[in-house]
């Protein structure tokens, strides 16, 4: 407990607090002070001998998908709309990956690969802090997100892995990561409706129980696709209710979505109406969709709830809830255009990018 308490106090809060194994971030805390890290270390400490405490730095999350030979990589890199504290499992993902500083994310892998002399798959997460690019870790296995990755690069990483793993060598010097003409998003699928009291949130444990992704030429549209295959997901129509605002740079990127949906619908503050008043915008259909952020039950626990027995959709992270609201009001229904992924497969193999390494 001191050394934990040393840490905090040496590199500040807030501080990530994890056992030294854990899976899907069963037992992880974000703490941002000393009250909730004491609670949090007893916590882990019950799972294990061990704890982990590590400085949580602010920013977008991104991770490279990639299979290696030991010298050369095939893989591509994601960006997540959720920044990090939010579980990989739970972000809503894109490729490619959009305003990053990518290469100098390849060249981390490049040299993790050659150091650790990496034959297979792996996946590797970044947080960009400021210009900063900083490694959160690196898995020796097949992530989650490596269909998702390979469908939209058009690139079995899988077959990719055993012949890596087999023959010995990809085919390809450096990092390839395949040229992209189109838009990938992954959507994660909640079942906030079947756990009954339940108070909906994300954070460092994965709460996702599906995903589905989607392609277009335009990202505002491969965004919508994703998201509107989630249930019960729909372009609100009347009015949105905005529950508990975050703080700093979250508060300001709710007020400009709120801002941005404004011009075409009805928005309530939850800070101004209060929770019954909410309720009742939602239960009489006058709203019929619920933006919050963050972690605060005793503000918004009723207002989140509702939403979720209503199946009203219910966005949980200020940056997903602006870009939505950007959508929402550059893309029409009717732009949206549905094809059958093979569409886009067909066009890498007609250009021939698939050559060098397996199709």
């Amino acid at each position: 407990m001191e050394e934990a308490l040393e840490f905090a106090l040496e590199h500040g809060y807030p501080v990530m607090v994890r056992p030294s194994h854990v899976l899907s971030g069963t037992s992880m805390y974000l703490v941002w002070d000393e009250g909730s890290l004491r609670q949090a270390v007893l916590s882990a400490l019950s799972t294990g001998r061990s704890v982990v405490v590590s400085k949580f730095l602010r920013g977008p999350e991104a991770e490279i998908d990639g299979v290696a030979d030991g010298r050369s990589v095939v893989g591509v890199v994601i960006r997540h709309i959720e920044p990090a504290g939010v579980h990989s499992g739970d972000s809503t993902m894109v490729l490619p990956a959009r305003g990053l500083p990518v290469e100098e994310m390849k060249e981390a892998a490049l040299r993790l690969v050659r150091a650790l002399q990496i034959r297979g798959p792996f996946n590797l997460q970044f947080v960009i802090n400021g210009s900063g690019v900083y490694i959160l870790e690196l898995n020796l296995r097949a992530s989650r997100s490596m269909p998702f990755s390979s469908k939209a690069s058009g690139v079995n990483l899988a077959r990719a892995a055993a012949k890596a793993i087999f023959e010995g060598s990809l085919g390809v010097n450096g990092f390839y990561e395949p040229s992209l003409f189109h838009y990938a998003v992954k959507s994660p699928q909640f079942s906030w409706s079947q756990l009954r009291g339940a108070y909906p949130y994300l954070g460092v444990e994965m709460r996702s129980t599906g995903e589905v992704a989607s392609m277009d030429k335009v990202y505002e549209a491969a965004l919508l696709k994703s998201w509107l295959s989630v249930s019960p997901n729909r372009i609100p129509e009347k009015g949105i209710i905005v529950g508990y605002e975050g703080e700093g740079e979250e508060h300001r990127k709710m007020e400009e979505a709120a801002n941005a949906l404004a011009s075409i619908l009805d928005v309530w503050w939850l800070s101004e109406v209060g929770e019954e008043e909410a309720s009742k915008l939602l239960k009489e259909g006058k709203a019929d969709m619920v933006v919050a952020t963050g972690y605060a039950p005793q503000v918004d626990y009723i207002l989140r709830r509702t939403a979720a027995d209503l199946n009203v959709p219910l966005v949980l992270n200020a940056d997903l809830a602006l870009e939505l609201a950007r959508a929402f009001g550059s893309v029409s229904l009717e732009e949206v255009e549905v094809k059958p992924m093979s569409s886009y497969a067909r066009g890498y193999r007609s250009l021939g990018l698939l050559k060098r390494v397996p199709s």
